[in-house]
C-alpha cells in the first residue's frame, strides 16, 4: 500500500511541474524539494519519512475551498493537497466512496460552465478536462482504479498569457450539392442488429469476421449516439472511450468477445466490428 502511495506522489508532482500554472499561503507544509511543497495537516506529522524513503499518507484534510473556487466540495476523503510555488495551481488527491461518485462530481463541474476538452473512459482510468471561460481556469481530473484514488488539479491564468479556454465548435456541414450515396451497401447482416450510421460510406472490407468501413459527413451527434446504442447493444463489458475536443473515439468488448472501434474525426468516421474471433 505504501509503494502504491509513493507512485502516486510522484506522479502528483511530475505532473505539476508539467503542467500547472500561484502560490498561496500554507495551512501547514513541508518541503517536498525547491518548488512544491505538500500540505498536511499538522506540522509535526511529516508527509516524507527520509528514514525508510517511503511516505505517509495524512488522511482528513480539509479541502481547500478558498483556494478550489468555484468548485463545489467533494464528498471525499482528502489525502494529499500540493502547490507550486511559482504558478496559480493546486492539487488535491482524494479517495471518493466510487467511480459513480467521481463521476457524479464531474458532472456538477461540467454544471457550473466547465467544457470538456478531453474524456477518457474505460480500463482502470476515468479522466475528464474542461475550461472556464469566467476565470481562465482548467479543471483537470484523473481516477485510478486500482487504487482508488482520484487527482483534481486547478490551474488558472488572469492574465490569458495562456487560453484555457476553448469554446465546443459545430462543424457545419453544406450538403446541398454533395451525392450523398454510399459507395458500397450498408452490410446490414454483417453488422447484426447495429443499424446503419448516418453519412456516406466511402470504402469497406466487408466479411463473416469482420467489418471494417470509412465514412464521411457524420455529424459528431450523431456519432455521439451510435456510440450509445453500442453501449445498449451490450458492447459495455469492457470499454475505452476518449474524447480530445474533435476527435472521439471508442472500443467495446460485449461477453460474446465480439468487438466494436468506432473512430471519428471532424466529419470522417470509421466502423471496425470484430464478430469472430
Amino acid at each position: 500500500m505504501k509503494r502504491n502511495k509513493i507512485i502516486i506522489l510522484i506522479t502528483i508532482v511530475l505532473a505539476i511541474s508539467i503542467l500547472s500554472t500561484g502560490c498561496g499561503e500554507k495551512v501547514s507544509e513541508q518541503p517536498l524539494d525547491n518548488n512544491v511543497k505538500v500540505s498536511t495537516k499538522d506540522d509535526n506529522i511529516p508527509i516524507i519519512d527520509k528514514d525508510d524513503d517511503d511516505y505517509e499518507a495524512i488522511s482528513n484534510l480539509d479541502w481547500p475551498a478558498d483556494k478550489m473556487k468555484p468548485l463545489p466540495t467533494p464528498e471525499a476523503e482528502v489525502l494529499y493537497i500540493t502547490e507550486p510555488e511559482y504558478e496559480d495551481s493546486i492539487t488535491v488527491v482524494l479517495n471518493f466512496p466510487n467511480l459513480k461518485a467521481v463521476q457524479d462530481y464531474v458532472e456538477q463541474v461540467k454544471a457550473l460552465g466547465y467544457v470538456g476538452h478531453t474524456l477518457i473512459e474505460g480500463g482502470e482510468i476515468f479522466s475528464f478536462g474542461g475550461a472556464f471561460k469566467d476565470d481562465n481556469s482548467v479543471f483537470d481530473l484523473i481516477y485510478q482504479e486500482y487504487d482508488d484514488s482520484t487527482t483534481i488539479t486547478l490551474s488558472r491564468d488572469t492574465s490569458y498569457s495562456v487560453q484555457y479556454f476553448e469554446p465546443d465548435e459545430d462543424i457545419e456541414m453544406d450538403l446541398a450539392n454533395v451525392d450523398m450515396t454510399d459507395e458500397i451497401p450498408w452490410p446490414k447482416e454483417q453488422m447484426d442488429k447495429f443499424p446503419e450510421l448516418e453519412g456516406k460510406i466511402k470504402r469497406g472490407n466487408i466479411s463473416n469476421e469482420s467489418v471494417y468501413m470509412e465514412l464521411d459527413y457524420v455529424k459528431k451527434d450523431d456519432f455521439l449516439s451510435y456510440i450509445e446504442t453500442a453501449k445498449q447493444l451490450g458492447f459495455d463489458f469492457i470499454t475505452n472511450q476518449k474524447k480530445f475536443k474533435n476527435t472521439i473515439s471508442f472500443i467495446g468488448d460485449n461477453d460474446k468477445e465480439q468487438t466494436i472501434n468506432l473512430n471519428w474525426d471532424s466529419t470522417k468516421a470509421t466502423i471496425n466490428y470484430i464478430r469472430k474471433k
